[in-house]
């Protein structure tokens, strides 16, 4: 008697359910697997192993030789692709997003021109406005962060056939996703219009209408 690990031969995206071992003389199957484990190259293995089965019984066949990691990649074929194609998107979505961001920082910069000059003419320091430009776009992001993380966390649910020992609201998912884009991007692409706007020469901006 004794207990072993779980075992999750319908695929890793299903929880195991309760199972026993027992002997295969009292519970016949037509398949069995055999696992060995080895030093020296797996499937150097394969032509003793056959040749063991072959002294047993010359009639039983062998077949699906190969390692563990072999048969585990094709078994969670189907997920990796879908965890590649996430992927992807993800990667596109953050640039869409880390472009766009820049551009309507750059555009709003633009508009407030006028009024950043004002603001210098009386007295305002370049790191003054540096401070205003960038917290004002960090809100923007924290808002958007706030109702994206709402949207994801139901969204997330209709996935969780893809993920494997990780729930749809995993909290150090979320707290780096938001990290990475509040600390990288959003300053990144809040900063570049900020640094221009503090050097802003209030003279030139007050004669444009």
């Amino acid at each position: 008697m004794g207990v072993v690990p779980d075992l999750h031969e319908s695929g890793v995206e299903n929880a195991p359910p309760p199972a026993i071992y027992r002997p295969l003389a009292q519970a016949p199957i037509c398949f069995i697997t055999i696992a060995a484990r080895t030093d020296a190259r797996p499937l150097d293995l394969a032509a003793p192993i056959r040749d063991q089965l072959a002294a047993l019984d010359p009639d039983l066949p062998l077949f699906q030789t190969g390692t563990l990691r072999s048969i585990i990649s094709g078994d969670n074929f189907r997920i990796g692709i879908a965890a590649g194609l996430f992927a992807t998107f993800g990667v596109a979505a953050l640039l869409l997003s880390a472009v766009g961001l820049y551009g309507v920082m750059s555009f709003s910069v633009g508009q407030r021109r006028r009024e950043v000059g004002v603001r210098m003419a009386v007295g305002a320091r370049p790191a003054d406005v540096l401070r205003l430009i960038v917290g004002q776009g960090l809100r923007q992001v924290a808002l958007g962060l706030a109702i994206g993380a709402f949207l994801a966390v139901g969204l997330g649910r209709l996935m969780t056939w893809a993920l494997f020992r990780v729930s749809p609201a995993d909290p150090l998912t979320f707290a780096s996703i938001g990290l990475l884009l509040m600390t990288g991007i959003s300053l990144l692409a809040c900063g570049v219009p900020a640094v221009r706007a503090s050097r802003v020469d209030p003279l030139e901006s007050l004669r444009t209408d």
